[in-house]
């Protein structure tokens, strides 16, 4: 036999006819009594378009990889420098490495293609240039930052990717990348 016990041996039981109410439930009377007009999406809503500072923002905090200090520190990043075309949907960057022949400079332009690419989810097209005449070979490194497929290439690296990693979230630890 089966020896299960309820919890509650004895429930009171209630009839179901009488507390029947034939109330109809509409679509209107939900909006009427539920939300308040001004709490409803607006589904004509103007798109929030970025700010040259909210880029600023996501890349000031990037970690130059020679130094322990941040981009931003080191003036090598600007909000003068970003440019944004909302129209095409584009943003354009101008990076200044801290000497004429930095080695490290197509690694911190490519920190910060990716650190935009994993921010803005694509949404933008991104241009990441050396400021004209700040670097000795500037249109060489130019042309590897804004070329898709050496930057897939660098990223495959997983050594590259690791330091590139460490460098984009040095003040944000938690972030996943």
């Amino acid at each position: 036999m089966n020896n299960y016990e309820p919890e509650n041996a004895n429930p009171i039981l209630y009839n179901s006819n009488e507390s029947k109410n034939n109330v109809t439930i509409n679509e209107q009377s939900i909006r009427d009594n539920l939300y308040n007009l001004t709490d409803l999406c607006d589904l004509n809503y103007e798109e929030d378009k970025i700010s040259a500072d909210e880029i600023f923002d996501l890349l000031k905090d990037i970690k130059d990889p020679e130094y322990s200090y941040t981009l931003e520190n080191l003036k090598i990043i600007e909000k003068k420098n970003i440019h944004i075309n909302h129209e095409e949907k584009t943003i354009t960057l101008f990076f200044t490495p801290t000497i004429p022949n930095c080695s490290l400079a197509t690694l911190i332009g490519l920190m910060i293609s990716i650190k935009l690419q994993y921010s803005l989810s694509n949404v933008f097209k991104t241009n990441i240039y050396i400021y004209p005449g700040s670097h000795n070979s500037e249109h060489s490194i130019n042309k590897q930052l804004n070329d898709k497929e050496r930057i897939a290439a660098a990223i495959e690296n997983s050594h590259l990717f690791n330091v590139i990693k460490s460098s984009i979230t040095y003040n944000n630890p938690t972030l996943n990348i």
